[in-house]
């Protein structure tokens, strides 16, 4: 429940701040809005032992799509956080009050993609020309998109697996 909880502040965050992220896709016209988030535990987490704290890596991917009624994304924005979350051996999270994490979109150039980029793009963009793919598709269409597709890897090089995932998955929400 903590950690449920935890994402969902996180996803409140992350919804708020999408409200004001420069970088944002827009539309105009009639759309039907959709948010998806998708979260797992990644491996590397740790249990708590002999009085040390535990740690739940978190890594969550969230995607706001707005859908038109033929069911195509008239525009996306995709995101991504990997908090670590820590606790004692009761459960309880022992984070300082003040924790925070930014996202990967907020991290901008501090995400330090671009040298190791094969096209010299930060995640940031590359995340951006995911989203300029995916408009005009529908959710089975970015369910099946090809990540060797060559329009594709001109903007964006990095793995899709969770945004299209996150995507497919807010688009296939609006009926």
């Amino acid at each position: 429940y903590t950690l449920l909880r935890t994402d969902f502040v996180a996803l409140s965050d992350a919804t708020a701040k999408a409200c004001e992220d420069s970088l944002a896709n827009s539309y105009t016209g009639e759309a039907t809005l959709a948010l998806a988030i998708n979260s797992a535990v990644d491996s590397s987490s740790k249990s708590s032992m002999d009085g040390e704290d535990g740690s739940a890596n978190m890594y969550s991917t969230y995607a706001a799509v707005a859908v038109g009624a033929d069911g195509k994304v008239l525009a996306a924005v995709y995101d991504e956080v990997q908090p670590e979350i820590s606790f004692d051996e009761l459960g309880e999270i022992t984070l300082a009050d003040d924790y925070s994490v930014l996202t990967k979109r907020e991290l901008r150039e501090d995400y330090n993609l671009k040298g190791a980029s094969p096209i010299g793009k930060e995640w940031y963009e590359q995340a951006g020309a995911f989203e300029d793919f995916v408009v005009g598709k529908t959710a089975d269409e970015i369910s099946s998109i090809d990540p060797a597709d060559a329009d594709l890897l001109a903007g964006c090089t990095i793995d899709i697996s969770g945004m299209t995932a996150s995507t497919a998955k807010a688009a296939g929400m609006v009926k």
